[in-house]
């Protein structure tokens, strides 16, 4: 059994043409949307922390392995 892909020459992906780039619609007044945001803004500022704790760390424990 063979398989013809021919018809593959034909076929176009519509996501791969560039579309107009158009600002996302946000529901600033909404209290759910608000949360959501918060939450992600929170999440993020605890994700810089421990990066940054993290690398602190990692500093001191290859000044002790240097020793």
């Amino acid at each position: 059994m063979a398989t013809d892909y021919s018809k593959w020459d034909y076929f176009t992906d519509s996501e791969s043409e560039p579309e107009e780039e158009k600002d996302p619609i946000v529901p600033e007044h909404d209290p759910a949307f608000q949360a959501l945001k918060w939450d992600i803004d929170k999440r993020n500022f605890a994700r810089k922390e421990k990066k940054g704790e993290a690398i602190k760390l990692k500093e001191r424990a290859n000044k002790y392995f240097a020793i």
